[in-house]
């Protein structure tokens, strides 16, 4: 059974960014991870029925993942942009959202995002949720590799503040039969991208 490590540390962050983050979180871990190799790990093991690997976190979270990808298209999905030249369809990208659990336990969910440039999702322990996102998210200045951590206690409530995760799990949770399509378009000056997804 293939496995990599992937171990990081806590970050220090600047005072200026202590205080702003202090808006939001009442607390939070900050951390840094190489997006790209773990990115390219989880891409390389598609074949694989399932992608395992250890995430280390300052020796305090050692969590072993089992993942999937899991595709958020519907079967016969396809990006199709409308030009005047007619309509051109989409090579399309690789999926890089994965599904599944923690330490062998099914009860302890994984939900990520994983690409080049980006980190973002949540995992729950025991019963606790985690929140991972990029910590430039809330400081313009952070460097990309820098992530931040915290929990649904840990958020200074405010009316404009959401997680995208969480959003679209409601999204998923209210649909019925879990096999509801949505369609939209997609504007960008003269083309019109059509999208179709299913949530499951």
């Amino acid at each position: 059974m293939a496995q990599q490590s992937f171990q990081t540390y806590y970050e220090s962050i600047e005072t200026t960014q202590e205080n702003k983050l202090a808006e939001s979180f009442s607390s939070y871990k900050v951390f840094s991870l190489d997006f790209s190799q773990i990115n390219k790990y989880v891409k390389e093991r598609y074949a694989d029925n399932l992608i395992f690997l250890n995430l280390n976190i300052n020796n305090v979270y050692e969590w072993q993942l089992t993942l999937e990808p899991n595709d958020m298209r519907s079967i016969g999905y396809k990006s199709v942009i409308t030009t005047d030249n007619g309509e051109i369809e989409q090579k399309l990208q690789a999926v890089n959202t994965y599904k599944g659990f923690l330490n062998s336990n099914e009860n302890d969910i994984v939900r990520l995002t994983i690409e080049d440039n980006n980190i973002n999702g949540y995992i729950i322990e025991n019963g606790e949720m985690h929140y991972i996102e990029q910590l430039k998210n809330f400081i313009s200045d952070a460097r990309p590799s820098q992530l931040i951590m915290y929990s649904p206690d840990d958020v200074i409530k405010k009316e404009s503040f959401s997680c995208g995760v969480i959003e679209i799990e409601n999204q998923k949770n209210n649909i019925n039969n879990n096999l509801s399509k949505q369609s939209t378009s997609l504007c960008a000056g003269d083309s019109v991208i059509q999208v179709e997804i299913v949530l499951i």
